[in-house]
């Protein structure tokens, strides 16, 4: 799993020296376009221009957590001059300009937000956002109850059984950290991380946080998991332990990882432990993970 770091800057000049900083720490960029007030006829070719790495250029509705206003004809050039400098991908809604032309190279990211839950009707979303074999679909729910935690895992093993095929999937909301921590547990091209000090959404991890203190992007099938049990749950296992008494991951060899969890909920529990293949419980403590 790739970390694809989220560039939501003022302006162009900002956006660009922040590609040009972060250039050799990730392999993959988002332009957050909505949030580009000096957004101009050239501004994705100078973008271009700044990063060899893989850019992602979206423009995102206020329906889906963005701050586009301009209009749809605005909008669709913007795509469109993204796609003549060269990006990688443009990130689409469900059944925004099915026609765009993306020249063969430019990839189409086919996404769907939900800023206030996990709706019920996730498969059907999801087959529509697979419409195109050639587009990559890409999810984002919230979780706010433990049902919601479940049926997103239930979801997720239905699709991890179907076998590897390029989607993004993730969860906002408190609840949702884990999906970004243990996104290639769910068989996801890449996972999306702030700018430090630029947290954009509930549920997001820190850059940082996910390179030095999870190692999230180093994490595999056989890397042992282990819950850190939130102060914000309402749900504490039977057997969770304090960490002092059994530190897994601090061996600079040990594959293993510490990941935080707010459970509310035995069946939360139980379904993380089991996706997730979970070995131990124990509390949160105020130590770096």
């Amino acid at each position: 799993m790739k970390l694809c770091l989220v560039v939501a800057e003022e302006t162009v000049d900002q956006a660009a020296e922040t590609l040009g900083r972060y250039d050799k720490v990730v392999p993959i960029f988002e332009v957050r376009a909505d949030f580009l007030a000096d957004l101009g006829p050239d501004s994705a070719a100078l973008l271009r221009s700044s990063t060899d790495r893989s850019l992602i250029f979206t423009a995102r509705l206020p329906a889906d957590g963005g701050r586009w206003t301009a209009g749809p004809a605005a909008r669709r050039r913007a795509y469109e001059r993204a796609v003549a400098a060269g990006f990688d991908y443009v990130d689409l809604e469900i059944g925004a300009f099915p026609d765009l032309d993306t020249g063969g190279r430019t990839r189409v990211i086919r996404s769907f937000h939900d800023m206030g839950g996990m709706p019920r009707n996730i498969r059907e979303i999801f087959a529509r956002a697979c419409g195109n074999p050639g587009e990559i679909p890409k999810i984002a729910v919230t979780l706010n109850r433990p049902e919601d935690t479940v049926r997103f895992l239930e979801w997720n093993a239905e699709l991890r059984a179907s076998g590897p095929a390029p989607r993004v999937v993730t969860a906002m909301g408190r609840k949702g950290a884990f999906s970004r921590i243990l996104g290639s547990r769910l068989g996801i091209e890449h996972t999306y991380v702030p700018v430090p000090g630029k947290l954009l959404l509930p549920g997001m991890v820190g850059l940082d946080a996910m390179t030095e203190g999870y190692g999230a992007d180093r994490i595999g099938d056989r890397t042992e998991v282990y819950g850190l049990v939130e102060p914000s749950s309402t749900y504490v296992p039977p057997e969770t332990t304090d960490p002092e008494e059994d530190r897994p991951g601090t061996d600079p060899g040990a594959d293993a990882v510490r990941v935080p969890f707010v459970l509310d909920s035995e069946e939360e529990c139980r379904a993380l432990r089991d996706f997730f293949r979970i070995e131990r419980f124990y509390s949160r403590n105020n130590r770096s993970s």
